[in-house]
């Protein structure tokens, strides 16, 4: 009988130990099983990012698309405007050309209207005597009437380019302002595109400035080598 319960005390702490060995085993599996639980969501996690960053990307380079696209129509605008005061400037030049050849041509008339010296003669001698006296810079009055038609010619070219060119930098600015206005959505997701639109506009503005000296280079150049032809 002793022997029976001294076996009964053995079994039973061979149970014990066996449950408890499958416990720690059961504790050690649900630590695992928890751990892959969490890399599992870890890694759908990461999965969203990329897929977000991915999305991200897309919206990024349509947005340097239309940075790209409004720093074109930028430089269209500042080319437009030089045109367009360039074009002014002559026009301003044949205006001036033509109200001085016109002031001369009424000095004339009036300095031989006034003149005593001629009130014997006739009308048509008159005349004949002011075109001779309006023409003694030029070499005849058929040229002088032709250098009129093209100075009238290039006015009105001008004008129609001018009228071109600011209807076009009317449609230039609204579409300017539309980009901007963009540009300034896509600033609040990513402010880097800011800084990329006012550095490339510097390097822009830097380009201009240096055309427009080297330009004004060459024009003095060339009014000085008038200067000397005419000397």
């Amino acid at each position: 009988m002793t022997k029976e319960l001294e076996g009964l005390v053995v079994d039973a702490r061979l149970l014990a130990l066996t449950v408890k060995e499958s416990s720690s085993k059961l504790d050690e599996m649900l630590k695992r099983a928890s751990t892959i639980s969490g890399k599992l969501t870890c890694t759908k996690e990461y999965q969203r990012d990329v897929e977000k960053l991915l999305v991200a990307n897309n919206k990024l380079e349509r947005r340097r698309a239309l940075l790209d696209e409004l720093q074109r129509e930028n430089r269209m605008i500042k080319s437009y405007e030089e045109e367009n005061s360039m074009l002014r400037d002559q026009l301003e030049k044949s205006y001036a050309t033509l109200d001085e050849i016109v002031s001369r041509h009424r000095q004339i008339m009036h300095r031989v209207s006034t003149d005593r010296t001629f009130c014997h003669l006739s009308p048509d001698m008159l005349q004949q005597i002011c075109d001779t006296a309006f023409t003694c810079d030029v070499s005849t009055r058929t040229a002088q009437i032709e250098q009129a038609e093209r100075l009238m010619d290039v006015m009105r070219y001008c004008e129609s380019v001018a009228q071109r060119d600011t209807e076009l930098f009317a449609r230039i600015v609204r579409e300017n302002r539309n980009l901007r206005e963009l540009l300034n959505y896509a600033a609040i997701s990513d402010p880097k595109i800011i800084g990329h639109f006012r550095q490339s506009m510097q390097e822009y503005d830097k380009d201009q400035k240096s055309r427009a000296r080297s330009r004004k280079r060459r024009e003095n150049g060339t009014g000085k080598e008038g200067e000397g032809d005419s000397e």
